[in-house]
């Protein structure tokens, strides 16, 4: 996936070391061909910043809403988990203080307290 991208820059980097290179002579041929080359690297870096620039904002934010929805999903399992759990609580409380009646006047001697 990165292969690509690494053989560019190290081929980029070895043109411009033997071009920088001081033991290179001057060839008016070569000289217009480096140019050239130089004018389409600088617009395939031009082009790419601007591609960055759109995309890595547009992904950031599908990112982040993504996360969001994960985040307001979970936090409604907990709820619900919450809420079972509650009724599920009262229900043996129910059981166990035997009836409804004998339960809601333990609810209210324990918040008179």
């Amino acid at each position: 996936m990165h292969t690509l991208p690494l053989l560019v820059v190290i081929g980029t980097l070895i043109y411009l070391y033997r071009y920088y290179n001081p033991l290179n002579h001057a060839n008016p041929h070569l000289y217009k061909f480096h140019k050239r080359v130089r004018v389409c690297l600088g617009v395939l870096v031009v082009c790419t910043a601007m591609a960055l620039a759109y995309r890595v904002p547009v992904d950031f934010v599908g990112f982040v809403r993504g996360v969001q929805a994960n985040q307001v999903q979970q936090a409604l399992k907990r709820q619900e988990a919450r809420q079972a759990s509650e009724i599920k609580h009262i229900r043996q409380m129910i059981d166990v203080l035997g009836g409804p009646d004998n339960y809601l006047a333990h609810q209210k001697a324990a918040q008179s307290r």
